[in-house]
């Protein structure tokens, strides 16, 4: 896909150990890569993906934000562009990426992949992400493991239990 100014070649889901696959460990990191051509120079482009669930639901939408790119034109040339989605952030499921590439002044959508790469995320039931060690349906998009801290002070409850 693409159009006389680029063009998409790849896109790739990278687990935690650097290898393509289909299927993640949901405790740990991702890394999605947008390869893509750049066939006429001096554009500047806007790389950025969509996540979708297998519900077709929007989990989030992340763009480039690399310093050394942006507001930039750039050259001829074949670039990989990758991002990294941190483990505990999406649920269980399938999930969908969809990338897209547009130039900027003016803004032309040059790709828009619906789809392009699906992974599956798996909890491997180990206790290291935001489930812990409950067995039951955890339903939401995102299941972030998030800081908790409680604090507790037994001679605050025993007051309570007297009035």
């Amino acid at each position: 896909p693409g159009d006389e100014a680029v063009r998409l070649c790849g896109i790739r889901v990278r687990g935690n150990d650097g290898y393509v696959s289909e299927t993640v460990d949901i405790s740990e990191p991702l890394q999605i890569e947008i390869e893509y051509e750049v066939l006429q120079p001096g554009h500047e482009l806007r790389i950025y993906f969509h996540v979708f669930n297998e519900e077709g639901i929007e989990a989030f939408m992340s763009i480039e934000n690399d310093s050394a790119w942006v507001k930039r034109p750039r050259p001829l040339g074949r670039y990989v562009s990758k991002s990294v989605i941190p483990g505990n952030l999406l649920s269980e499921g399938r999930y969908f990426i969809g990338p897209t590439i547009r130039t900027e002044n003016p803004s032309i959508k040059r790709v828009g992949v619906n789809d392009a790469v699906a992974f599956h995320v798996i909890d491997s039931m180990d206790g290291n992400g935001a489930r812990g060690d409950s067995t039951g349906n955890i339903p939401g998009v995102v299941r972030p493991l998030l800081k908790w801290e409680t604090q507790f002070n037994p001679k605050e409850a025993q007051v309570e239990k007297i009035r």
